[in-house]
């Protein structure tokens, strides 16, 4: 029965990138044992990922990716004893981001 639906959702995914152009097909688009995931988020959290998602030019999804890379980068400096900041032209510090 799980191989079923596995199999349906997949035809499910081809036909969409098939009728529509801007959605990406996932296996050109994720590697091989990728773990799809299905977060429940508020509406306004939405509101932002998708103004986010259209200012960057990205699906939803890959919006997401790109955060959790970002916040990787994050955490690697913190690990490091280093920091995140916003500055300005002149390097002048305009607001440092805290990670933990």
């Amino acid at each position: 029965m799980r191989v079923r639906q596995d199999e349906s959702r997949n035809q499910s995914i081809s036909l969409k990138s098939r009728e529509n152009k801007d959605v990406v097909d996932s296996s050109d688009a994720f590697p091989e044992g990728a773990v799809t995931l299905r977060p429940i988020i508020t509406r306004g959290l939405d509101g932002i990922l998708e103004d986010m998602s259209e200012e960057l030019g990205l699906s939803k999804g890959l919006t997401i990716i790109r955060a959790l890379e970002l916040l990787q980068v994050a955490l690697d400096a913190h690990k490091e004893g280093k920091g995140i900041a916003i500055v300005d032209d002149d390097l002048n510090v305009e607001q440092e981001i805290e990670v933990l």
